[in-house]
């Protein structure tokens, strides 16, 4: 739990009250264009707010309405032309780059989002403009991508930073607000896009007046812009206008006056001049924690910088199959529902991620709520052509009969280029995260499940782990042989954790470096010890050894290429019994000044539950919290004995969760809460727990989960709860948590775990049956299928309950192919 001043609680108890004096932060984000009349409710003289904009970068009805008008930079389309757009309208201010990871909205790549930031906008600041930073969404992929752009972009001058936030209720704001600020050097923050999302408008209300009022004693919030400035959309209540235009009581609220025009009905009269967007603007569709933004029509998307058309693997097939998934949105389970709402109900059902209705030449914002999720359907595509280019990057994805589809066929086939031909019985899929496993315990896999968690890391992984730090010809071989199994199970991503010595690590991080894995490595930082000969010697020498290891590893990938360096350090206090304050306090320091990753592990068992509580005086998630060890970069193992509570806190950090089902049947008498903590919006993977789980294949992980899930699930159906919720995830959920869910927490690119043009290429080449004589592949047997038909869900999911690493034809990360299996 972040720790924050008075004054956020006593604003909690601050009535209601409306504003009439001008407010230097007060602005508005999107001032609808329904009726050209509206405006006039905004840019009346009564009116608190001081400034406005639209995602444009220039907008003539506004900037001279006399309301302040602050210019964006929506994307990188146009950029050249930024420039002279802000000298002649003299403007003070510029906003960069909306939600850059997000897909449907500017979508850049960091790296990319860095050069141009110093190619076009950094020389503007000579200029005496101050610059806003790129707007992330508030979803999981906001931190890690903006994390990313200043690692990148460390020459840059950022003045303040503007953030996004949508949800409920005023803790998950403030939590949020914090955490950007206190993340990115204590710089400023101007909230250019909120709003409470509840159906209630009174709830509603009172979020908008607590939360302007506690923004207002903030000298570090600049600006804030409520979303926003329109009618009733599908009965929305963070709307600012009724139906005719007049100021609802919401409007009035916030902008400190009463209505002056009725404008009527919305009429979006073609050719009058109006408020709102310098282009027209297209809904998009969202996905959970991202902002109801919108897109400018004909916004460019840029691919990849250079764009060489190499084709390193080319594939195309009658039908090739490429795994995307689409999180559906279902309807909300409120806090006023009292309903059961079985498994075989609405969570079974399809919805639409949203709605949306036409106003003239403008197609509205649609309807922002906040909804359980399920992963409800699998999308694939047939007849594509994909090409990756030099440094392993899909360059291509198209369908096989586009006129550059053939070109890059005849290109490659009179080159003599790789081609792949996948039959009607393959398919491609994204690589697994397995985010957490302890790489000495491999040694003993399979052994030693016998015993309490605590007992078992006496008699078990100390042990392992010192025998590895004494023989680095030993542990050269094992991470050897570690590193041929992932492969083997089709794990391009992975999150270690090693041993307490610093050349024992070493070692790791260059074994996975050269076998072609993604190797996340973690040192392990111990002070204290049940087992004498296995702890460091002092807290310092443990934050000097981690220093020094953290330095090691990032020297020993410096010469190669940013999209080359696989393997990076990882900041890992192995849980607090091994852990004194001093310790945990140093560790969240050097994180946050290197922005490093952070793994451990938290509320797993109950005797180490209740060691903690016994020798700190609290949970261990406080304990993690107060040391600044909960961040959007940090991954915590197990989480079995966190309450729903707890898991919220989780989400409002950004922090992520390994589920490992295996590990927690052994050694902790809870289930994780893997379904209420979806609900929460945390960041989830899997995890195999080696050795605490005896299986390295992320597909074992992927059916336990589901496993457990259904058992919890029989056991909600014989408390007979009314007010229960199902508590199952199907199997397509779990292949969402073994590879997006993964690549997500583990903070890959923006779109890892998904097949698009500028992602890298991390890729498993599934076969299930044999195109020639149409037999099935490994334990595979398909009876009665239509082969001429190509792969059917029924043929997935059999592949997903009992295949194994016979069917894993290949394997590439980052365009390299690291693993093929001959048949």
């Amino acid at each position: 739990m972040l720790l924050v001043p008075l004054s956020l609680f006593l604003s909690l108890l601050l009535p209601s009250v409306s504003f009439a004096a001008k407010d230097q932060k007060r602005g508005i984000s999107f001032p609808a264009n329904d009726n050209a009349a509206d405006i006039q409710n905004l840019n009346q003289s009564k009116s608190a707010v001081t400034w406005q904009y639209d995602w444009g970068i220039y907008n003539p009805f506004l900037a001279e309405s006399g309301i302040e008008y602050v210019p964006m930079q929506w994307g990188a389309g146009g950029i050249e032309n930024l420039s002279n757009a802000m000298a002649s309208q003299k403007a003070k201010y510029l906003l960069a780059f909306n939600e850059p990871d997000f897909d449907e909205q500017s979508n850049i790549d960091a790296n990319l989002a860095a050069q141009l930031w110093m190619q076009y906008i950094e020389p503007l600041k000579s200029t005496g403009i101050k610059l806003g930073g790129p707007a992330v969404s508030s979803s999981g992929t906001g931190m890690p991508w903006l994390q990313s752009f200043f690692s990148a972009c460390s020459n840059c001058t950022i003045d303040f930073i503007p953030i996004h936030w949508y949800g409920e209720g005023v803790e998950g704001f403030y939590d949020y607000m914090w955490s950007i600020h206190t993340e990115f050097g204590n710089r400023t923050i101007w909230v250019t896009e909120y709003a409470d999302t509840s159906l209630n408008a009174t709830d509603v209300e009172t979020f908008l007046n607590q939360t302007t009022a506690y923004m207002d004693t903030l000298d570090w919030v600049e600006r804030y812009a409520w979303f926003g400035y329109f009618r009733p959309e599908n009965g929305s209540a963070y709307n600012f206008l009724d139906a005719d235009g007049g100021l609802n009581s919401l409007g009035r609220s916030y902008i400190g006056a009463d209505t002056v025009v009725r404008s009527g009905p919305a009429t979006n009269t073609a050719g009058a001049p109006i408020g709102g967007p310098t282009v027209n603007l297209a809904t998009v569709s969202v996905d959970p924690g991202h902002a109801p933004t919108l897109l400018p029509n004909g916004a460019e998307t840029l691919k990849m910088s250079g764009q060489i058309w190499a084709i390193l693997i080319l594939c195309i097939v009658d039908v090739l199959l490429f795994w995307v998934f689409l999180i559906v949105l279902l309807k909300p389970l409120t806090s006023t529902s009292n309903k059961s709402t079985p498994c075989d109900a609405h969570q079974r059902q399809l919805c639409p991620l949203s709605e949306s209705r036409k106003s003239g030449d403008t197609e509205r914002l649609p309807t922002r709520q906040v909804h359980h999720y399920r992963i409800q359907s699998l999308s694939w595509t047939t007849t594509r052509v994909t090409a990756t280019n030099d440094s392993g990057f899909i360059a291509h994805f198209e369908d096989s009969h586009t006129e550059e589809s053939l070109t890059l066929l005849r290109n490659a086939a009179s080159t003599s280029q790789e081609i792949l031909t996948m039959g009607n019985g393959d398919f491609l899929l994204p690589t697994f995260c397995d985010l957490h496993l302890h790489a000495p315990q491999f040694l003993y896999q399979g052994n030693g499940l016998h015993l309490p968690l605590m007992q078992w890391l006496d008699e078990y992984a100390f042990k392992a782990e010192e025998k590895m730090d004494a023989d680095p010809v030993l542990a050269r071989k094992v991470y050897t042989r570690l590193a041929e199994r992932l492969i083997q199970a089709g794990t391009g991503s992975v999150l270690l954790f090693g041993t307490l010595k610093e050349e024992t690590n070493l070692i790791l991080a260059e074994v996975l470096q050269k076998s072609g894995i993604r190797g996340f490595v973690g040192k392990l930082s111990m002070d204290m010890s049940s087992r004498p000969s296995y702890v460091e010697s002092s807290t310092s020498a443990s934050l000097k050894n981690v220093r020094s290891f953290v330095d090691k590893v990032k020297k020993s990938v410096s010469h190669l290429e940013p999209h080359r360096r696989l393997v990076e350090p990882v900041l890992t206090p192995r849980f607090v019994p091994t852990c004194t304050d001093e310790l945990l306090s140093g560790l969240g320091q050097l994180g946050k000044e290197q922005s490093l990753m952070i793994q451990s592990h938290l509320a797993e068992a109950h005797d180490q539950v209740e060691w903690v509580r016994k020798e700190r005086g609290e949970e261990d998630i406080k304990v993690f919290g107060k040391h600044d060890l909960l961040t959007p970069r940090t991954i915590q193992a197990h989480c079995t004995f966190l309450d729903i509570p707890s898991l919220s806190h989780l989400h409002h950090y950004g922090t992520s969760v390994a589920h490992c089902p295996l590990s927690n049947a052994y050694f902790s008498t809870e289930p994780f809460r893997l379904r209420e903590a979806l609900d929460q919006g945390v960041k989830i993977g899997l995890g195999t727990d080696i050795a605490g789980g005896y299986s390295i294949d992320i597909m074992n992980a992927m059916r336990q989960s589901v496993i457990i899930s259904r058992i919890r699930d029989g056991q909600r159906k014989d408390r007979d709860d009314p007010g229960s919720r199902c508590l199952t995830i199907d199997w397509k959920e779990s292949l969402y948590l073994a590879t997006r869910g993964g690549a997500i927490a583990l903070g890959l690119h923006s779109h890892a775990g998904a097949f698009k043009v500028g992602v890298p290429f991390d890729a498993q080449h599934i076969r299930l049956y044999d195109s020639d004589n149409e037999n099935g592949i490994g334990p595979l047997d398909f009876l009665d299928n239509d082969y001429g038909a190509g792969i059917a869900e029924n043929m997935v999911e059999k592949w997903w309950c009992i295949g194994d690493d016979q069917n894993r034809m290949g394997m590439w990360v980052q365009g390299t192919k690291l693993h093929s299996i001959s048949q």
